[in-house]
């Protein structure tokens, strides 16, 4: 399985980081598997911070992904809205 994460610099290895801000989904580092969201990301921000859009690309086994913690919704809902309100909370 493909995963995008788009930035205004390449991330090799990702990493968590602690958090500083109230993210949609939380701390964690995010990715997405739709590469055209990637690329609106990526541009978005390095126009904040004046930098280079870039998309980095990574590869994972679907069974690998069963060892993380991965919050997945297939779609916008109420369970979606209700988790991304939580974060922006700041809980």
């Amino acid at each position: 399985m493909k995963l995008y994460h788009g930035s205004y610099m390449e991330v090799k290895e990702p990493h968590i980081l602690k958090k500083t801000r109230n993210l949609d989904f939380g701390n964690g580092f995010y990715t997405t598997s739709d590469l055209e969201q990637a690329k609106s990301w990526a541009f978005r921000q390095a126009k904040n911070k004046h930098g280079v859009p870039i998309v980095s690309v990574y590869e994972i086994d679907p069974v690998d992904l069963e060892l993380l913690r991965v919050q997945k919704f297939e779609r916008p809902g109420l369970s979606w809205l209700r988790y991304v309100a939580k974060y922006r909370k700041g809980y």
